[in-house]
């Protein structure tokens, strides 16, 4: 079921990282997928800033048990080239000269997506925990929302951690990416009062979401890049 989208989008997907010059050092922060040849990549906004030093690990795709954490990891650097907060999408732009590959055909719609679609996603949940492992997983389409900010997004019947927001969505029937990994719905909302052993109450649910690809493909044709 998810053979297809591991070898189509495995490898392009990617640790995010914040840079920190000062001390050479850098912190996970979610994930990200190339969507261009040229060394484009697509991610959710509302997990970098636009003053960031931004940089991904490439993770070797591999089907034997990999170490939980990398000892050591090659970085790359990467800048903003497309921000839209409002719709939750970034695009950006490996600085080093780079083709990478892509699949043919691989962006989708919301015209071909049908509610309980079978969906899969990948990330990297948990990376500024430790876990660097590119975690690949399953979810119905459950419901297309509208944000409070006009967003257009899907609903998924899967709870999604930190880690993945970045990461595509892909729609499992037609091998096509559909979305923008995005969040875990909470229902006490995004900045809890009470913490117990450290972790939130009431910001765990069932239900995550993901932005609509046609928001990334937009950033992408306004940078010149043919989709």
């Amino acid at each position: 079921m998810l053979q297809q989208l591991i070898s189509s989008y495995a490898a392009g997907t990617v640790i995010l990282v914040k840079l920190e010059e000062a001390t050479r050092t850098f912190h996970p922060i979610g994930s990200a997928f190339v969507c261009h040849g040229k060394g484009y990549l697509l991610t959710a906004a509302h997990i970098v800033k636009l003053d960031m030093k931004l940089g991904i690990i490439v993770q070797q795709v591999t089907t034997d048990f990999q170490p939980f954490t990398i000892p050591e990891a090659q970085v790359f650097s990467v800048s903003i080239a497309g921000f839209d907060a409002a719709n939750d999408v970034a695009l950006l732009k490996i600085e080093e000269p780079m083709t990478v590959g892509v699949p043919d055909g691989m962006f989708g719609n919301d015209a071909e997506t049908a509610l309980g679609e079978l969906c899969g996603y990948v990330g990297f949940p948990f990376a500024d925990r430790g876990l660097h492992v590119r975690h690949v997983a399953s979810a119905n389409l459950s419901a297309k929302v509208i944000s409070a900010s006009g967003a257009r997004q899907y609903q998924l019947d899967s709870m999604i951690h930190e880690g993945c927001s970045g990461g595509p969505l892909v729609n499992i029937r037609t091998g096509r990416i559909i979305g923008v990994m995005a969040g875990r719905y909470a229902p006490s909302g995004a900045s809890p009062s009470v913490f117990i052993g450290g972790r939130p109450v009431g910001t765990d649910s069932a239900i995550s979401y993901a932005t609509c690809i046609e928001y990334g493909l937009a950033l992408m044709m306004e940078a010149g890049l043919e989709v």
